[in-house]
């Protein structure tokens, strides 16, 4: 479960009642007594779970919260920010690796606590899950088409795309001083930059319609005016990667 309780509270009471029903439950679904009082009983707490499932979602959705069984809309909210903490401890690793591995695990989730217990409401939180993991696979944006791995690992290409998201206004210069960057100051482990001029401009070239003629630049002018802020955004991506998820 990725939240911590001490940050929410109002969360983490919930979650542990959630975790006190479903314990009884198990306790009363092992139990070979047929009873009518049993049956109730039985119908009574698992009626119980359900309500509280409800109240936990309502909760995450209301501080963001991911977890397990949470509804689709915080699953959506945290997808990219938990993506790129996957990112970072699996270097080798991609997007797709990632949607694959939460597909196993909605699947893990689905066979240990949604058959056992017969939430209705929780399979169909997984069922939406899983046909959003589904859509992903065969998107363009999740495929991972646009990361070519003879030009930069992931880690180097997701920092590229922040650059150009973030500091990039549409001057040529900006593109030369990206390219500077990444061949000679980003120096940070797990960042892999292997393009070549050339390579880098053709993909330039592709990507924004832009061709970048003028490579040469005063090396007093980058190293005391954009290396600065360069590197000043390559600290604030570093720092907001997944930091943020609960």
């Amino acid at each position: 479960m990725l939240f911590n309780p001490e940050e929410n509270q109002e969360f983490s009471k919930k979650f542990l009642e959630f975790l006190e029903s479903l314990e009884n439950l198990e306790k009363l679904i092992t139990n070979s007594n047929h009873t009518f009082e049993y049956i109730k009983k039985r119908s009574n707490t698992h009626t119980q779970c359900n309500r509280i499932l409800i109240s936990l979602n309502q909760i995450s959705l209301k501080h963001n919260i991911y977890w397990d069984l949470c509804n689709i809309d915080v699953y959506k909210n945290t997808f990219d920010k938990r993506l790129k903490k996957f990112l970072i401890k699996n270097v080798d690793s991609n997007k797709n690796n990632f949607i694959s591995l939460e597909i196993l695990n909605s699947i893990d989730i689905g066979n240990d606590i949604i058959k056992k217990y017969s939430f209705s409401g929780a399979i169909y939180l997984l069922n939406n899950r899983l046909e959003y993991l589904k859509q992903l696979l065969n998107t363009k944006e999740h495929s991972n088409n646009n990361h070519n791995p003879s030009l930069w690992n992931e880690k180097c290409f997701m920092f590229f795309e922040y650059l150009i998201e973030n500091y990039y206004t549409k001057k040529k210069r900006e593109l030369t001083d990206i390219w500077h960057f990444l061949t000679r100051d980003l120096n940070e482990e797990g960042y892999q930059f292997y393009a070549t001029q050339n390579q880098y401009k053709k993909y330039i070239k592709k990507k924004l319609g832009i061709e970048i003629k003028n490579w040469q630049q005063s090396n007093f002018e980058y190293d005391e005016k954009y290396k600065p802020k360069l590197k000043s955004f390559f600290t604030k991506f570093n720092s907001n990667k997944g930091n943020n998820v609960n």
